[in-house]
């Protein structure tokens, strides 16, 4: 999920996941897990190789529509 940080302008890019529940076929419950805040404001978990492991990181990240 990429987004600015409303007092700075900064880009950042948070990493998490989304757990949805379902009941007869349709969406009950959704849960969304994020990692971001004061200590990691890039949402990486740290010391995890993204650019490595073949990841998307922020310096990579053109969003939609952008070539």
């Amino acid at each position: 999920m990429t987004w600015r940080d409303p007092k700075s302008g900064e880009k950042r890019l948070n990493r998490g996941t989304e757990w949805f529940r379902l009941r007869d076929g349709k969406i009950a419950e959704v849960r969304a897990y994020h990692h971001g805040d004061r200590a990691n404001p890039t949402g990486d978990l740290l010391g995890f190789a993204f650019g490595e492991r073949g990841y998307t990181t922020l310096e990579q990240w053109r969003g939609p529509g952008a070539r």
